[in-house]
């Protein structure tokens, strides 16, 4: 039986320079009727970052912000130019080598995974985690979670593949799965007024997005 470190590195050891270059923007499998099979360079990607940051700003406030999985780093860029305080981090380091290493350099960018953020608490208005969660092995969800609660002090959303279980997605749940996990500590309320307002406004351009919105009390 292998241990919780050599589960959690093979894991890891996933997200490599092929994952980035072949895999990491193929959305969901080919039957899916949104799947699209597109890739990182793709110029649609710059349209898909810009509407997340949008989103964001239009429907919360604040101020400093975490991407708890910031992998290349596109939305942290966006809302740095919004003058937006923001701290990224990744638990690959082909991505924060070659894809952040100037957000590394100045302290922005972070090696790092879910289950043990090397941030303070209550250090974020809004902690953002876009489809993340899947890639986690189960034995780490409940410390990613109890991670992501600790970090922000107001609004903690989320991006969570609902169905599609493979190579890269270990831990596929069913929403109400995932929200008693997140609800269970009492430390969230799920706001899910402006979490349905999020969604369908999302989905009308983007289907493969399942997004909850908690916010901390």
């Amino acid at each position: 039986m292998p241990s919780i470190d050599e589960i959690r590195k093979k894991e890891r050891a996933k997200y490599n320079q092929d994952y980035f270059e072949t895999v990491y923007w193929e959305e969901d499998f080919s039957n899916k009727p949104y799947h699209r099979k597109l890739k990182y360079n793709d110029p649609t990607h710059e349209k898909r970052f810009s509407f997340i940051t949008n989103l964001l700003i239009k429907h919360f406030a604040f101020k400093t912000f975490l991407d708890a999985g910031c992998g290349t780093g596109q939305l942290l860029r966006k809302l740095l130019k919004k003058g937006i305080d923001c701290k990224g981090c990744d638990v690959s380091e082909y991505a924060i080598r070659h894809y952040l290493p100037e957000l590394k350099e100045q302290g922005i960018a972070t090696l790092a995974g879910l289950e043990k953020l090397p941030f303070k608490t209550n250090a974020f208005d809004l902690v953002f985690c876009s489809d993340v969660m899947e890639h986690i092995p189960m034995i780490d969800v409940k410390a990613s979670i109890k991670e992501l609660t600790r970090v922000t002090n107001q609004y903690l959303v989320l991006t969570i593949n609902l169905d599609n279980p493979y190579e890269y997605h270990p831990t596929i749940l069913t929403r109400k799965s995932w929200e008693k996990l997140f609800l269970q500590s009492n430390q969230l309320k799920q706001i899910k007024n402006m979490q349905n307002t999020i969604e369908k406004e999302t989905k009308q351009k983007y289907k493969e997005y399942d997004f909850f919105v908690f916010e901390k009390q």
